[in-house]
């Protein structure tokens, strides 16, 4: 069972974030059946919270740039 950590993982890659080479491998895995993948209930609603908290800080981002 994964949460919400390991898909996001896979649509938001990051250098630095730990265990993204696992996260991969996982996503690999379940792509060529060698590997069933179950979620949490929650799981739906982890994702649209991180995939939101993602896009309001890349917002942040861009607005703080026009600024300067």
């Amino acid at each position: 069972m994964i949460d919400a950590s390991v898909p996001a993982k896979w649509v938001l890659p990051d250098a630095q974030e730990p265990l993204t080479q696992e996260a991969v491998w996982l996503l690999r895995g379940s792509t060529e059946s060698q590997i069933k993948r179950l979620v949490p209930d929650l799981f739906w609603i982890e994702m649209a919270n991180l995939l939101a908290r993602q896009f309001v800080a890349i917002d942040a981002l861009e607005m703080s740039r026009k600024q300067v």
